[in-house]
């Protein structure tokens, strides 16, 4: 039984690429190693379904994911924004991840020619032993979100990733990161750069590298995002704005919005939750909602 291949409800059903509905079809993109579910509305839902669509998939990747500390994020239209906020999805910037986003009508790609570097995209390549070492050493010397990673864990991210790409200098892996999409939205994890190569633009190439790359492979992808922790925040933050990510904001009123849920919730996502709802009433009318 592949991971979401399994009945929710009696007329609810989920596989690894969709949710099933009466002859209704949505694409989603789960990746179990950074525990990230994405899932896009290209339509309005019936209020009802989606509550239990939401509920559901949030209800099954609790008793799936021990220790919590999953994130569901879904591209969704405007005038259902307030079932997600009733179901405790928050949109924009909590205190401790920094959530930047950039527009596919926006996307400025750089290209800066960096001599010597060499670029590998091919899964297989990236999965020879001694390139996993290298990959799982410059993540547990330099990323305190993988201190604790086995060679297991960079297997599967490789293996699940849409998108991964490193760069190679002298068969060294002096960088690395990769991507997941559903096709309409795309989550950027797991990047790094070797301490001894920043400053060098190589950060700038490596993600202008993989956003060109993933714009060409899924051209309709809508928006990019990437969750930025307090650590190391400045210099992480001066990066994605030179390639167009902007800090998300409930101030960013469009047709479509992207919210986000985290199955072990810190202790902002409450009032962010609250600020959500105060937003989504501000401007009900504008947009129709009851």
């Amino acid at each position: 039984m592949n991971f979401f291949d399994y009945p929710l409800k009696s007329n609810i059903r989920i596989t690894e690429s969709m949710i099933l509905y009466k002859g209704y079809k949505l694409d989603v993109k789960f990746d179990p190693e950074d525990k990230v579910f994405l899932f896009s509305l290209d339509e309005t839902l019936d209020d009802q379904l989606l509550k239990e669509i939401l509920a559901e998939i949030d209800s099954y990747l609790k008793t799936k994911i021990a220790d919590k500390k999953y994130k569901i994020l879904c591209l969704a239209p405007q005038e259902q924004l307030r079932i997600f906020a009733q179901e405790g999805f928050v949109a924009g910037t909590l205190n401790r991840i920094m959530i930047c986003r950039k527009e596919k009508l926006n996307l400025c790609i750089f290209e800066p020619s960096i001599e010597g570097i060499q670029i590998i995209l091919d899964k297989s390549s990236l999965l020879r032993e001694d390139y996993q070492l290298q990959i799982l050493a410059l993540l547990k010397q330099h990323a305190y979100w993988a201190a604790e990673w086995e060679r297991n864990n960079v297997t599967g991210r490789i293996d699940s990733a849409s998108v991964c790409i490193a760069l190679i200098d002298n068969e060294k892996i002096i960088g690395f990161a990769r991507l997941i999409t559903d096709k309409k939205i795309a989550y950027i994890s797991d990047v790094i750069i070797d301490p001894n190569y920043r400053g060098k633009k190589i950060g700038t190439y490596l993600m202008s590298k993989l956003l060109k790359i993933a714009s060409d492979l899924y051209p309709n992808v809508e928006h990019y995002t990437v969750m930025v922790a307090s650590q190391g925040r400045e210099v992480a933050l001066a990066l994605y704005n030179k390639l167009g990510f902007a800090v998300d904001s409930l101030e960013n009123i469009e047709s479509q919005k992207i919210c986000y849920k985290f199955g072990l919730p810190f202790p902002e996502l409450e009032k962010s939750r609250e600020d959500f709802l105060r937003y989504i009433d501000s401007i009900k009318l504008k947009v129709g909602l009851s």
